[in-house]
């Protein structure tokens, strides 16, 4: 059982080298990682096509996300969401997300964050983690949405979440799990947009 545990989790997360490893990027979300440029990966157009500014982030103008669905050579994720600086023309990643939908099977969202967690416990042994209690999502606008959030911080500053999200129903989306990783700069950024 636990071999395919293994199996699965390198399926899910494609490490072009897996190792133990206490280095954001090289953890990588669709073979992406943090401090690629979003260029490799996409065209500009597109990129500008599916920048979300009226998101959160493009709120104080220092950050952007550019969010896309069901691209081709997605293997395991739904979607993507990365973030960039606003005036980057090179469009380096400072953050990237990669979001499973469980379409009102909140159960199993549960049974693969806690499948992931294990692996990613052992892939990040000298994180700090930071395993938060049942919350209500911060957004009014989601209604009674609540988030099951894993962190993972490394010595660096830099962070993993792992996120279980039950949707409500007045929200009209679906459950999902979110995993994420974000570079020190982009994570300050957000704390202090928060506060």
């Amino acid at each position: 059982m636990k071999k395919l545990s293994t199996y699965l989790f390198l399926i899910l997360f494609s490490f072009q080298a897996p190792s133990w490893t206490d280095d954001i990027r090289d953890f990588e979300i669709e073979g992406i990682s943090i401090g690629d440029s979003a260029l490799d990966y996409f065209k500009e157009t597109e990129i500008k096509k599916n920048i979300r500014e009226n998101q959160y982030l493009g709120s104080d103008g220092e950050f952007f996300d550019a969010a896309f669905h069901n691209y081709p050579f997605f293997t395991t994720y739904d979607s993507l969401q990365i973030v960039f600086k606003k005036n980057d023309k090179k469009y380096i990643i400072h953050s990237l997300s990669g979001v499973i939908y469980f379409y009102d099977k909140f159960d199993n969202c549960l049974e693969k964050q806690k499948e992931i967690f294990e692996e990613l416990s052992n892939l990040f042994k000298n994180s700090k983690i930071k395993k938060l209690k049942k919350t209500k999502h911060p957004s009014e606008e989601l209604g009674n949405t609540w988030i099951h959030p894993i962190y993972f911080i490394f010595k660096s500053f830099d962070e993993a979440e792992l996120t279980c999200i039950d949707a409500s129903r007045e929200s009209k989306k679906d459950d999902y799990l979110l995993i994420s990783i974000g570079s020190k700069e982009f994570v300050k950024w957000l704390v202090e947009y928060y506060s």
